[in-house]
């Protein structure tokens, strides 16, 4: 986005610091002893002062920036955010420094990352340079870039006079960072099928032979079917269409009640980062998935069929908050009439009482898989006396349940 920056209260540099306490002590001494040199010192402290304060206002009072930055980015890892800079005025711009600053409003806390930049000694009138911040995300979230700014400390480096912009319309969305939990074989959807055929009749994996048509420009050469090219005297290309192996509908309860810890190692994080490692290894099994969670109102995820679309899935857990209302309950309720039969239901949950597991009962239909992932969230790694008649009940009612451990990679299935 490109906008003009507004001027900001002048700040001192840690030179400037030093050299108002000198002024003070200049000040008190030339006081209180009346000796002329002391006063021509204060004298000139204070003229560089102004001198730095004009100068430094003058070189950033015309400049204008164009920020871009990736719409999506890793968690941990370095970003790079370009900073387009343009002298619109008539006076040269000097020793200029950028600093940025985004803020997330996702999860329970805010979150911030921020950059700083040393890098642009010179910008004459009318002229442009590009630079780059690197800035790194501490969390998954939407963050949104707060203020932008540009700041001189021209001549002395005594003070700066920063123009800032504040501005919402530069978004980075940070995805949860996936687990080494596998979730391989869990499905009941499996479908067999011979191995040569699928070899005769698969491209790809998820593609099977649809038929043949005329070559249209664009078309990829590797797609041409070379004997009917020779046959009909015209370039035809194999179609494709994908394999569906099982559609999966994934409940996230994200109850801000229920919460415990923070930032990323709340047992609401860990379970968004779990949902997004099992909608990662969903998709590469050409599993059609979906999201569904509760927040003031039902929100659903785009549709993803393979690990091409994964990332979809991805950007959208990663702007989701738990700030508002949220009842899983009400989430089950509203959207159960609506699910496609023969689809699979997987519950994700972060706690489990008696009210939880009566409603992942009823949501479950006879015949349609079902399946209950639960986190050991104690220390010890165990069930607590409450929670495993609770679990014991899931299974009774045709529910496979899964429980994961919080600090291996196992998981331990419990059978209808």
């Amino acid at each position: 986005m490109r906008y003009l920056l507004q001027v900001a209260r002048p700040e001192l540099t840690d030179d400037g610091r030093s050299a108002l306490l000198l002024f003070v002590f200049s000040l008190l001494a030339a006081y209180n002893t009346g000796a002329n040199l002391i006063f021509l010192l204060t004298a000139a402290l204070l003229a560089a002062f102004l001198v730095s304060m004009l100068a430094a206002k003058t070189a950033v009072r015309n400049l204008q920036a164009n920020v871009t930055a990736p719409p999506v980015a890793s968690l941990g890892e370095k970003v790079q955010v370009t900073v387009l800079l343009k002298n619109k005025g008539n006076w040269i711009a000097r020793f200029l420094r950028v600093r940025a600053l985004f803020k997330s409003t996702s999860g329970a806390l805010s979150e911030q990352a921020s950059a700083t930049l040393v890098d642009l000694p010179i910008l004459l009138p009318g002229e442009e340079k590009r630079t780059t911040i690197s800035v790194v995300f501490p969390m998954r979230g939407e963050y949104h870039l707060q203020w932008l700014s540009i700041e001189s400390t021209f001549p002395l480096g005594l003070l700066t006079y920063p123009q800032r912009e504040e501005d919402h319309e530069v978004t980075v969305i940070v995805p949860p960072a996936l687990t080494n939990k596998s979730f391989s074989g869990l499905s009941s959807h499996e479908q067999e099928s011979d191995q040569e055929e699928t070899k005769m009749y698969q491209r790809a994996e998820g593609m099977t032979f649809f038929g043949l048509r005329k070559y249209l420009p664009g078309d990829p050469l590797k797609s041409v079917h070379w004997k009917s090219t020779a046959r009909t005297g015209k370039l035809m290309v194999q179609e494709y269409q994908r394999n569906l192996t099982a559609r999966y509908y994934v409940y996230l309860d994200l109850d801000k009640a229920k919460l415990v810890g923070e930032g990323k190692d709340s047992n609401l994080e860990k379970s968004i980062s779990l949902c997004a490692t099992l909608c990662h290894q969903l998709s590469r099994e050409n599993n059609l998935t979906q999201v569904l969670i509760y927040q003031d109102d039902v929100q659903l995820s785009p549709p993803i069929f393979t690990s091409s679309d994964a990332y979809l899935m991805l950007r959208f857990l990663g702007s989701v908050t738990y700030t508002q209302e949220s009842s899983f309950d009400r989430l089950l309720m509203r959207t159960l009439p609506a699910i496609i039969p023969d689809s699979f239901l997987v519950f994700i949950l972060i706690s489990l009482d008696e009210t939880i597991a009566d409603v992942v009962i009823q949501a479950a239909r006879p015949g349609q898989g079902s399946l209950a992932i639960f986190n050991l969230n104690s220390e010890e790694e165990k069930l607590s006396l409450k929670e495993s008649p609770l679990l014991k009940k899931l299974t009774q009612n045709g529910i496979r349940t899964l429980l994961l451990s919080p600090k291996s990679s196992e998981h331990i299935v419990l059978e209808p």
